[in-house]
């Protein structure tokens, strides 16, 4: 486990430093997490977008909008216009859903992509991010903050209407696999 430096003092967890005041923790927390962020998303050769700079994408349509969430999380809400592209738990699931993704995008002309998830805390969006820039995809965005972000911010989610009857079996009409 890597160390950090507050103050003078080394510590293992930023929430046991003695140098910090309860009122700082959140704000030092934040600027961490930012840091990891900003770190990934150079690492992955992938840009890093904001709830406002994805709302102006979206009202402009200039990109397509992942979602990275499981089919029945989709259902419940996703940002406007995206698709569901449920990123598999495994690797050699995740290496062939890659393909396909591309496949699907970029059918015509492959246009911006961004991923998103459920919050900054998950990691789907980042795996696919890195995905993409590594399959080729030529303009690759991450929105980290994911639908947590878009609630925050007092944005509205769409929700999908089921298929075939309804219930858990009918197919989600923006479903792609």
């Amino acid at each position: 486990m890597s160390r950090q430096q507050v103050g003078s003092v080394p510590v293992k967890n930023i929430e046991n430093a003695p140098d910090v005041q309860k009122a700082d923790k959140p704000s030092v927390l934040r600027e961490e997490a930012s840091r990891r962020l900003r770190r990934a998303s150079e690492q992955g050769g992938y840009q890093l977008l904001d709830v406002e700079q994805v709302h102006a994408m979206i009202e402009n349509n200039e990109a397509m909008l992942v979602d990275l969430r499981d089919e029945d999380v989709f259902a419940r809400g996703h940002l406007p216009e995206a698709i569901n592209f449920p990123l598999p738990m495994t690797w050699r699931a995740r290496l062939q859903q890659r393909w396909k993704l591309k496949r699907l995008l970029c059918e015509l002309e492959c246009r911006p992509v961004i991923f998103y998830g459920a919050s900054p805390s998950c990691r789907r969006s980042d795996v696919a991010a890195c995905a993409a820039v590594i399959v080729g995809f030529p303009v690759v965005y991450r929105f980290a903050g994911g639908v947590d972000a878009w609630l925050r911010l007092g944005l509205t989610l769409e929700i999908e209407p089921l298929q075939n009857g309804g219930g858990q079996q009918g197919q989600l009409q923006r479903r792609y696999r």
